[in-house]
């Protein structure tokens, strides 16, 4: 839990943009990540998409911006919000592991982070 609380201090998201099927989150700390990390997003991306309703998502380093589309009823910014938020929780528990395990068993790190969402969305 201090992990995350740690995280979300960090990263400092903030709503951009609330309009019909669309959710624009800012955070500074986009515009700072290496072109070695941003492949990295192909796999990020899937794990918002677990959330039903969520159709795409598009994040942009230069500015800062991760936006998500989604389908409004049944989502809402509230449960966007809420879903980037156990994301969060379920990377932060799992920090180190994903680490020391990125290079070398990348689809078990995703297999499992998967299974950990999946299992909150119930």
């Amino acid at each position: 839990m201090l992990k995350k609380q740690l995280i979300k201090s960090y990263l400092n998201i903030k709503v951009i943009e609330d309009s019909q099927g669309m959710l624009k989150i800012g955070s500074a700390k986009l515009k700072e990540v290496t072109d070695e990390f941003k492949p990295m997003e192909k796999e990020l991306i899937p794990l918002f998409k677990l959330l039903a309703g969520i159709t795409d998502v598009e994040i942009n380093y230069v500015e800062g911006s991760i936006t998500i589309f989604y389908i409004n009823p049944p989502l809402d910014k509230d449960q966007i919000l809420k879903w980037i938020d156990i994301i969060m929780e379920v990377l932060a528990t799992d920090m180190n592991k994903i680490k020391e395990n990125w290079e070398t068993d990348l689809d078990g790190v995703i297999s499992d982070t998967r299974k950990k969402l999946i299992a909150k969305l119930k």
